[in-house]
């Protein structure tokens, strides 16, 4: 939808249905409702060419991986000693099976993310000089994946439901024209990120969940810090902070892991350039 070409409004809607999800559950929405104004239009600027309002609302779900709610059986197999070959059934006219270490989850509902962003957009200086700037705010529950399961049930593991996750962040971009001429242009592109992307909750009596690692370091999703939070071994510290020390100098190791790192940056940033002289042309980062 557009009036005057100046105001754009953009609905949308979609429904699905899955067969990885509970019969009860097998369905979702996804629909969102985004506008810009132009209001360049409305002024008569030498120094602003064009300028942009924008902003959008969605809600987005995601279905189950396959076998979700099910436990399934696979072929069974025999490991071989070095002198006879391993088996993988069916094989020599005989069938066997063995269960998943999976179990299923019955009780599955789709994952639910929800996004807000706004942003603006100026060209200025007979298109010399571009501005665009971007805050959005994203939250995502409910997200299927497979967690540990208690060894009483049987299984190694089971997907769930694990909670709610936060992603706010603000994107900077500067373009700048420095040197124009007939024959050579000189562009100077400048982008600046920071984020933050928080576990806000996990559903009860789940305290993490291992993304990658090793027994002694692993990525984790933990309650209240950032996503991917580093953890493991760490040393001995005081009321204040500080790391504590033994008797021969050397630092002390806390009884219990913890949180040791946080893999979100501060910020990101990048510049780059592009000479073009004629029909040639250079890039530098």
């Amino acid at each position: 939808l557009s009036y005057n070409n100046m105001l754009f409004l953009t609905p949308s809607f979609r429904n699905d249905w899955t067969s990885t999800l509970p019969e009860s559950n097998n369905t979702f929405q996804s629909y969102s409702i985004g506008g810009s104004f132009i209001f360049s239009e409305i002024l008569n600027s030498d120094f602003l060419n064009y300028g942009k309002l924008r902003g959008s609302w969605g809600k987005s779900g995601n279905d189950a991986p396959v076998y979700a709610t099910l436990t399934n059986f696979g072929g069974s197999s025999t490991s071989g000693d070095g002198f006879i070959q391993s088996i993988t059934f069916p094989a020599y006219d005989t069938t066997s099976f063995e269960r998943s270490g999976r179990g299923g989850n019955p009780n599955l509902v789709p994952e639910t993310t929800k996004e807000f962003e706004v942003g603006i957009e100026l060209t200025m200086l007979d298109r010399r000089l571009k501005f665009d700037a971007t805050y959005y705010d994203k939250e995502t529950t409910d997200q299927i994946v497979p967690i540990d399961a208690a060894p009483s049930s049987g299984f190694v593991q089971q997907f769930a439901n694990i909670g709610r996750i936060s992603n706010k962040g603000i994107e900077l971009s500067l373009g700048v024209k420095p040197i124009k001429t007939e024959n050579f242009n000189w562009d100077l592109n400048v982008n600046w990120t920071t984020y933050e992307n928080v576990v806000e909750e996990l559903v009860d009596g789940l305290e993490s969940y291992t993304l990658n690692g090793f027994s002694s370091t692993s990525s984790r999703v933990i309650e209240g810090e950032s996503y991917g939070a580093i953890y493991g071994s760490r040393f001995a510290r005081d009321d204040s902070g500080n790391i504590l020390i033994d008797d021969d100098g050397y630092p002390l190791a806390a009884t219990t892991d913890g949180v040791v790192g946080d893999p979100i940056p501060d910020f990101l940033m990048g510049i780059s350039n592009k000479f073009s002289y004629k029909n040639l042309s250079l890039s530098v980062l």
